[in-house]
């Protein structure tokens, strides 16, 4: 059995609780405000043809989020959607921002098993990209060494234990 590869950026940057996308419109703004200061200079026009293009090659598959609940997650959509317009950018083509619906502290599935209510259910297919995105962004969110390690304090006791 083969699975299929993608060829994904070294520099992924995740948010595995989005909530409402407060982190990855910072971001987004962040980036635009370098892009704009590297094509200092340049017109207007020319700007927002050279953003128009960075978007979906550059940062778009690069910018992951990860959102447990329908309600913040749909308000997350709204909000990074509006602060890529108010940026210039245009949404065109089959492009879409990276935010699941999925719960990011479970593994990667098999998108072999995801089970459809009906053709093109949309929840399946929100399901098999972000199985896709969990597996491009590693294993787990909080994968260490694999050795579980207790929580300490700062005095290196373990924290666990400790009496209030």
């Amino acid at each position: 059995m083969t699975e299929d590869t993608k060829e994904v950026s070294k520099v992924q940057i995740l948010d595995p609780a989005t909530g409402t996308g407060t982190f990855l419109r910072q971001t987004i703004l962040q980036i635009y405000d370098n892009f704009k200061a590297k094509h200092k200079g340049e017109s207007e026009e020319q700007i927002r043809k050279a953003w128009n293009e960075y978007v979906p090659k550059h940062l778009l598959p690069r910018l992951n989020g990860f959102e447990l609940m329908m309600a913040p997650y749909a308000v997350a959509h709204m909000k990074l959607a509006m602060v890529l317009k108010d940026t210039g950018y245009d949404f065109g083509g089959d492009h879409r921002l990276n935010v699941f619906l999925t719960n990011s502290l479970e593994e990667a599935g098999k998108d072999d098993f995801q089970m459809m209510l009906f053709d093109n259910d949309p929840l399946a297919f929100e399901s098999i990209e972000a199985n896709q995105a969990k597996k491009n962004n590693g294993k787990e969110p909080y994968q260490g060494s694999g050795e579980k390690e207790p929580a300490r304090y700062r005095d290196g006791k373990n924290a666990r234990s400790r009496k209030e």
